[in-house]
């Protein structure tokens, strides 16, 4: 999979990224080197956190069991389970991600900053006197707090 084709799964998913990184391809094995080097993977931070996107042989696999959210996103006969699918289509893939995003969004435990007047979605949690508060990207900046993931209440 392309940058640009991830890039492009994402957007039409409506869900925002802020970093991206490239990862080798987590199906083939090593006796495949061509189809490794050719066929990366990709981990993206999202503001559900996590999320791993690659192709398989036919299809494309993607996890979400780094978000701690748990969700089944489509009806469609597919290998699936409450933190990954595979769709055979980069649009299915789109498709499955904003069923993911619509289900986080409908939640109502801390989706958005903790920050006075900050409107953006917590994408993680910093620690202030021993209370865990969440924040956006922009206001998790510091580096000497403590951070973990987004937690489900």
């Amino acid at each position: 999979m392309t940058e640009k084709e991830c890039e492009g799964i994402f957007t039409t998913a409506g869900i925002p990224f802020t970093h991206k990184w490239e990862l080798m391809n987590q199906y083939w094995p090593r006796a495949y080197p061509d189809m490794i080097l050719n066929s990366p993977w990709w981990l993206v931070e999202t503001p559900m956190g996590l999320i791993r996107i690659g192709w398989r042989k036919r299809v494309i696999e993607i996890d979400w069991s780094h978000t701690r959210f748990e969700h089944k996103v489509t009806t469609d006969s597919v290998t699936i389970s409450n933190t990954s699918v595979h769709a055979w289509e980069m649009p299915k893939a789109a498709e499955y991600l904003k069923n993911l995003y619509t289900a986080w969004l409908s939640l109502p435990s801390q989706r958005k900053c903790a920050v006075d007047g900050c409107t953006q979605h917590a994408s993680c949690e910093l620690a202030v006197e021993g209370e865990w508060f969440p924040v956006c990207t922009t206001h998790s900046t510091n580096v000497l707090m403590p951070r973990r993931q987004l937690q489900l209440q």
